[in-house]
């Protein structure tokens, strides 16, 4: 502690002492007014508002938020404790007076600019408390707390230059030092050069790396030094993970570290005042006053506390994750009202409406939070007129000067407009000359962070008012921000396209400050600029600047693609799948089909990635480096599936893309925007008739089935309608690949020449390709035709699709599918129209093939579907198309299927005996325990009925069990919770027998909405079974018990023995000494090369197809095979059931055999 002050002249010491005093005594009434407010909030709290207080994240009621949020403005406009300015002022003048004071004069009076500091932490004035925390070390230079705080903000502001200079000073001046601050000041020198030395920025982060490793296995050092220590690197990893080509599974997934960090300021707030969440006692600071380092140390903990948590909230909604950021922000928004500094309240309100105004869901209900702020905003005193005044703030130079939204006479913009721009919700207003506490705190010379927060809900609020307005001058996360809005919807603000390139640049300048800290942003705006030049520039290849700005998204997506951004990375990777050809003209379809994968469901793999780094290290970054890693990851396909993504581009337009082992991807463009509007809107009226119907009181059941059964009919229209429209003939593509005799080797060979064949083939008029398909004997099996239609110029991709789909397609079918490839792969027309005159001989002798050489083999393929979120309420499954192979499985996206196989065999063998239920937790599904419960008897399935189950019961059923069953309202996670699935390594197949789900609201733009299948998924659930919609409970019970019976009853047991005998028959051909050939004989015996390829899918093919075949089968069973049946889809992994009738051991081998890793 500083010395006692000295003895001097009494009129020198009456005077400090009359500066002192008068400093102390504004202190105390400024605390003392805020521990007024926080036990009036506490009081609220406790008693009129417990119940908002217990539920306040449950946002579908916001009366009570509403009543605290008056509460609170009630309670600061009593109170005010707005004296800080006067405090500020008065300890100006108290340093002056102690400038040329001797060293321990000045020390005795250190301790009051500390306070000062902690104060203006309180209310967000950083900068201001960094003056006053250099104020106190200039006036006692040892006293490390002070060092640690200066250095700790300056951090956060990131002002790199001044800590360079700060950390300078502190390591030269002589104080008495611990080895735990040593080790704090060298992980603070290592976040500056980490920032400021772009050489070593690789190194300087594998070491924070390794430190932090460190820190995290000394389980014996549990002090705060240590804490701070783990928050710099961990925030020091966050950053590194921003920079280019970061090395992920050493640094950690940034959201993983960024989340430690929040947990780490959580537990050092919690320990220094745990009333601050207690709901029983008042987060009153004043009875921590007389202690003035403690009271410092919380007054900085807090400030911590809320901005770090605003951290998370930015950080996960740039990544999409809107449902988590809302999560840190009602937290805020908790504990700040009880805390009662406007200022930590205002930010999480103001970030939630913003939350609220981009997404779709609950945006009935924005007009309620737009309440919220109202009624936090406008105390009774409050003279209403205008908005809350605010200065204009000349924070940056003059060139990137905006001006207030105050400023009546900035010139005219207008006002942004949104598909809702019907609504009205309106900021209640203050005129120039009012004296609330608000106005007071917004005013020059007062609150500049309160003023500019101000200013964005201004500027949030003129989205849904006809209003002029500017750009309000914030700081620079919000106007990058606000620019981001701004320029993301062509709709909006009608601006030119040189306007917009100013904004631009003037946004990408703020970013230069701190590239790393704003790499979402800059990012962002790179990508709009490449946008707005591709509009401007002519499409053609030979335009050299559209290809520069293309090459640039190039080198950009490969250096910054482990980062997955919702306003940067889709936009990027369509860009750059429109622009492939410019690129180069080679392996188009490949690099176009990684850009279309990569652009899907980014939000969902960012939370995947999160939620797999905190219980093992990471392994899947969850995103392809590049061709190879993406190729290989096909290569891994097992042959029976075929992976087909559906994809919406920038403009809205629907792309296909297909995958498959055996060759490189096809990739189609298939319909327009507005096709898919059309009937996706006649879907959804469909859809709101159905729930009307199913959950209305109809006393009548001949009228309740009439109407059930036309929407039935209606639902098939739509089906028949939507795949003519959207696929036409490309529909074929749905269809997953047959498997045929292994020498695609012939294939390999012919690929390399065949363009240079093609060409010299066209100069000859193509007689010769012509030939080598029309003049041949009746009878070419399958692999010949894939060779012959390879060497006619065909891809290979084209030629083996159109040979294996051969079988599975009538002649026009067939004949347009050729026509589709031949357009594709530039094929000469004549060629093309002698295939489709001659494909009934062709044809013919695919039948053959497939009636000999493929017989003995499995004949069931899979599809695995991903299809975008804002699409997935569809039900693709029952396109007519998929009812020559229905066996359909949703997947997000390709990369889901490397995380759902980690660490198992495929295929994935389930234990039928092994199974848990929860029936009915609810209790009020009578009609449905009566069904249900002797039904689920026989199976002699563990579970429970008309109880909810605990947490711990879940996780247990889930990783101790094969099969997961839940008969009941939704998917559930309204009783145990979605964190509590997601955070376990679930075994269990999930049957998720409730209503919507495994529905997915769409969130909008650049989200993958919500959904408690994705939790399934990233906890590596195998495989989900769910519905889309609402359906009726006795339609629903319907359908399981069908399922059940026909994959776990009797049925499937008799089954089970047929695949038996038929693994014996394959194994005693095994044993048979035959020769090798590359064809099958007449007879359709096997090669031993291709026994060796396909032995296991001889008796796998009929395991794989009972948990799939049954979904498909059990549609049967219903009085709606569409309307019920169709609203039941598979994500996940197709799976094997064993019953009785065939054992784990028995097909062991197989299993080994087949192993994908």
């Amino acid at each position: 502690m500083p010395p006692k002050t000295p003895t001097r002249s009494a009129g020198t010491i009456n005077d400090l002492r009359s500066e002192k005093q008068r400093c102390a005594e504004k202190i105390g009434c400024y605390v003392a007014a805020l521990a007024k407010v926080q036990d009036q909030m506490f009081k609220s709290y406790s008693e009129s508002e417990k119940d908002t207080y217990n539920n306040f994240y449950d946002t579908m009621e916001l009366d009570g938020h509403i009543r605290l949020c008056e509460n609170f403005s009630k309670c600061y406009e009593k109170s005010t404790p707005q004296g800080l300015q006067e405090i500020c002022n008065s300890w100006d003048v108290f340093m002056a007076k102690l400038t040329n004071e001797k060293d321990n004069i000045r020390a005795a009076f250190a301790y009051i600019p500390k306070v000062v500091a902690a104060l203006c932490l309180v209310e967000g004035r950083y900068y201001e408390a960094i003056n006053y925390l250099w104020d106190s070390i200039r006036l006692f230079s040892n006293d490390l707390i002070t060092w640690f705080m200066l250095i700790r903000w300056l951090i956060f502001l990131n002002e790199w230059g001044i800590l360079e200079i700060v950390l300078e000073l502190e390591a030269r001046t002589k104080k008495s030092v611990t080895d735990g601050y040593l080790q704090l000041m060298e992980c603070c020198r290592l976040l500056l050069k980490l920032h400021i030395s772009k050489s070593t920025q690789e190194s300087v982060a594998n070491e924070m790396a390794d430190k932090l490793n460190v820190l995290n296995a000394d389980k014996t050092k549990r002090t705060f030094l240590v804490a701070y220590c783990k928050m710099i690197l961990q925030e020091g990893l966050v950053y590194a993970a921003k920079l280019r080509r970061a090395n992920l599974k050493k640094l950690g997934d940034p959201l993983h570290n960024l989340t430690q960090m929040a947990d780490v300021s959580d537990a050092i707030l919690r320990n220094r005042c745990p009333e601050f969440f207690n709901p029983d006692e008042s987060s009153s600071l004043q009875r921590r006053a007389n202690n003035v380092d403690e009271f410092v140390r919380i007054c900085s903990s807090v400030a911590e506390y809320f901005e770090t948590l605003q951290f998370c909230a930015e950080e996960f909604f740039d990544c999409g994750l809107a449902r988590e950021a809302e999560g840190y922000c009602m937290s805020l928004w908790k504990y700040g009202l009880a805390f009662g500094v406007p200022m930590r309240v205002l930010p999480s309100m103001a970030f939630v409406f913003h939350i609220k105004s981009v997404t779709t869901i609950e945006r009935h209900m924005l007009q309620k939070f737009g309440d919220c702020i109202n009624a936090l905003l406008t105390p009774k005193s409050a003279t209403n007129t205008t908005s809350v005044s605010t200065p204009k703030h000349y924070m940056f130079r003059p060139s990137l000067r905006r001006g207030s939204v105050a400023n009546e006479t900035a010139a005219r913009i207008d006002a942004l407009t949104t598909d809702f721009s019907k609504e009205k919700i309106f900021l209640n207003g203050h005129n120039s000359n009012c004296r609330c506490g608000y106005c007071e705190l917004a005013k020059d010379g007062a609150c500049a962070l309160f003023a500019q927060q101000i200013d964005w809900i201004k500027f949030m609020f003129a989205d849904f008012q006809p209003i002029d307005f500017m750009p309000p001058c914030f700081l620079k996360w919000w106007l990058q921000a606000s620019l981001c809005v701004l320029l993301q919807f062509g709709d909006g603000p009608d601006l030119s396209d040189d306007k917009k390139m100013e904004y631009l640049k003037e946004a990408k300048e703020l970013c230069e400050a701190s590239p790393t800290t704003y790499r979402s942003t800059w990012l962002t705006l790179n990508q709009l600029q490449r946008t707005i030049i591709a509009e401007r520039c002519s499409a053609t290849v030979s335009n050299e600047r559209l290809k520069f700005h293309a090459e640039q998204a190039y080198l950009e997506l490969r250096d910054y693609g482990h980062l997955f951004y919702r306003n940067w990375r889709p936009r990027i990777c369509n860009y750059l799948a429109k622009h492939v050809e410019i690129l180069s003209s080679k392996e188009l379809a490949v690099r176009r089909a990684l850009y279309y994968i990569e652009a899907s469901v980014t939000s969902v793999r960012q939370f995947a990635r999160l939620s797999t780094n905190k219980k093992e290290d990471l392994n899947s970054m969850f995103h392809y480096a590049g061709r190879e890693e993406f190729l290989s990851s096909i290569k891994k396909l097992p042959s029976d599936i075929t992976f087909v993504q559906l994809s919406i581009s920038e403009n809205g337009n629907l792309w296909l893309t297909r995958c498959h082992r055996e060759h490189e991807p096809i990739v189609v463009e298939l319909t327009s925007a507005s096709k898919i509007k059309t009937l996706a809107d006649k879907l959804r009226e469909i859809l709101i008739q159905s729930d009307d119907s199913a959950s209305g009181l109809c006393d009548n059941a001949q009228k309740f089935w009439e109407k059930r059964r036309r929407l039935n009919t209606e639902l098939e229209e739509f089906l028949t309608n939507a795949q003519e429209s959207w696929f036409g003939p490309k529909a074929p593509l749905l269809l997953p690949l047959r498997r045929a005799p292994p020498v695609i080797e012939i294939l390999e060979e012919i690929e390399q020449p065949r363009r240079a064949k093609s060409q010299r083939m066209t100069k000859k008029d193509g007689k010769e390709n012509t030939k080598c398909l029309t003049n041949h004997k009746p009878g070419y099996s399958i692999v010949e035709l894939e060779t012959k239609f390879a060497s006619a110029g065909f891809l290979k991709s084209s030629a083996i699709t159109i040979a294996r789909l051969m079988t599975e397609l009538d002649d026009e079918e067939g004949q347009n599918l050729v026509t589709v490839f031949g357009e594709m792969d530039r094929v000469k027309e004549t060629l093309i129209t002698k295939i489709v005159e001659n494909w009934d001989t062709l044809r013919e002798g695919a039948e053959k093939d497939k009636q000999g050489a493929m017989r003995g083999q499995s004949e069931e393929v899979y599809v695995l579907l991903s299809v975008p979120p804002s699409l997935s309420f569809i039900p693709w499954e029952s396109f007519p198309i998929f009812k020559r192979a229905p066996l359909v499985s949703r997947i997000p996206s390709l990369h889901f299927f490397s995380h759902l196989i980690q660490n198992r065999n495929h295929p994935k063998e389930l234990d039928s005996h092994n199974s848990f239920y929860i029936l009915d937790p609810s209790g009020d599904l009578e009609n449905t325990q009566k069904r249900l419960t002797a039904f689920m008897e026989k199976f002699n399935w563990n579970g429970m009925t008309g109880k909810i189950p605990s947490r711990e019961e879940v996780r247990k059923a889930l990783t101790g069990h094969d099969l997961f069953v839940y008969l009941g309202h939704g998917s559930g996670s309204r009783y145990f919770g979605r964190s509590s699935i997601r955070e376990c390594e679930c075994q269990a197949v999930s049957v998720l027998m409730g209503c919507s789900s495994a529905r997915i609201l769409d969130e909008g733009p650049s989200f993958d909405g919500r959904a408690a299948i994705y939790e399934y998924l990233i906890a590596r659930c195998p495989s989900i079974l769910g519905c889309l919609w609402m359906v009726t409970d006795g339609e629903i019970d319907r359908y399981f018990m069908a399922f059940a019976e026909f994959c776990f009853g009797q049925s499937a047991i008799k089954e089970q023995q047929i695949i038996k005998k038929e693994s014996a028959r394959s194994k005693s051909a095994s044993e048979t000494p035959m020769r090798r050939t590359r064809r099958r004989s007449t007879r359709g015996t096997i090669s031993e090369d291709d026994l060796k390829q396909s032995q296991a899918t001889i008796t796998r093919g009929s395991e794989f197809k009972l948990l799939i075949r049954g979904a498909v089968e059990a549609r049967k069973a219903c009085k709606l095979p569409l309307l019920t049946g169709g609203a039941v889809v598979s994500y996940g992994l197709p799976m094997i059931a064993a019953t009785n009738g065939i054992s784990k051991s028995e097909i062991l081998q197989d299993k080994i055999n087949t192993k994908v890793f």
